[in-house]
């Protein structure tokens, strides 16, 4: 019942927001549907929840309380955590990578010469101090 809901009202976002500038309509359906197959249960409660949530979704981006972005990162190009940890360990910057080898001052080691000082301050992006043992 949610789904054939959310399947009417797919002509009018993808107007109402623009999305026919990146997707056509039955994209945007196919992604909805597999967002509806990631949840494979049987326990009634689960189900009941996850319905009042997708209506509160769904009546979230009727009302424009969601904007075009959103929309288009969550259901148009979904970043998945391996996409998004490819890119954070591809994406090693010059200048970042010498700022992080240069020593503060008044020192003689680098803030982190080594891999796992470089994977910790990338994830955190803050300074970490390496103390070598």
């Amino acid at each position: 019942m949610l789904f054939r809901e959310v399947c009417r009202e797919m002509p009018w976002i993808v107007e109402n927001y623009w999305l026919n500038e990146v997707t056509t309509v039955s994209k945007l359906r196919s992604q909805v549907a597999n967002e509806f197959r990631k949840v494979q249960t049987d326990n009634s409660k689960v189900v009941d929840v996850l319905i009042f949530k997708g209506q509160a979704e769904i009546t979230d981006i009727l009302g424009h309380h969601f904007n075009r972005h959103h929309l288009i990162t969550k259901y148009v190009a979904p970043m998945t955590e391996d996409k998004i940890l490819i890119n954070q360990t591809t994406k090693k910057s010059a200048f970042l990578t010498n700022f992080l080898k240069t020593p503060p001052p008044g020192s003689t080691g680098g803030f982190c010469s080594n891999q796992e000082g470089w994977a910790l301050s990338m994830k955190c992006l803050t300074r970490i101090v390496c103390f070598a043992s």
